[in-house]
C-alpha cells in the first residue's frame, strides 16, 4: 500500500522523509491508522473518518469545502478542464481525419504500384 524511497526523497532539515502512498499498490505493510487514511483518500466522507486524526482532517476538508473563493478555484479548474477537453476533442477529430487521409494515399499508392508492376512485366 506504500513504500518509503530514500533515494528520491528530498533531504529536510528537521528529518523529515518523503513518503509515497498508493491507495491501491501492494508493497509494504502499513500500520492500521495508514490503511485508514488510504482508505479515507479514496472516499472522502464523514463515515470514513474513523479515529481523531481523520476527524480532524475532515472537518479541514469540510471547512476548505465551504470557503467561497475555493468554490470559484474549483468552478475554475472545472471550466480549464472542459476547455482543455475540447481542445483534445478537436485535436483527435483532426488526427482521425488525417490518418483517413494518409490511409486512402497509401491505398492510391498502393494501387499504382500494382499497375506500374503490371505494365512493367506486360509491356
Amino acid at each position: 500500500m506504500y513504500f518509503h524511497t530514500p533515494f528520491l526523497s528530498a533531504t529536510y532539515e528537521d528529518g523529515a522523509s518523503t513518503l509515497f502512498l498508493y491507495t491501491k499498490g501492494t508493497e509494504g505493510i502499513p500500520s492500521e491508522a495508514v490503511r485508514q487514511l488510504l482508505h479515507y483518500m479514496e472516499n472522502t466522507t464523514c463515515e470514513n473518518a474513523v479515529n481523531d486524526e481523520l476527524r480532524e482532517i475532515h472537518r479541514m476538508v469540510e471547512t476548505v469545502k465551504k470557503d467561497p473563493e475555493v468554490g470559484g478555484m474549483r468552478i475554475q479548474i472545472v471550466d480549464e478542464l472542459i476547455k482543455l477537453s475540447e481542445e483534445i476533442n478537436k485535436q483527435v477529430e483532426v488526427n482521425v481525419k488525417q490518418t483517413e487521409e494518409i490511409n486512402k494515399l497509401a491505398e492510391e499508392n498502393a494501387k499504382l504500384r500494382e499497375e506500374f508492376r503490371q505494365r512493367t512485366l506486360n509491356p
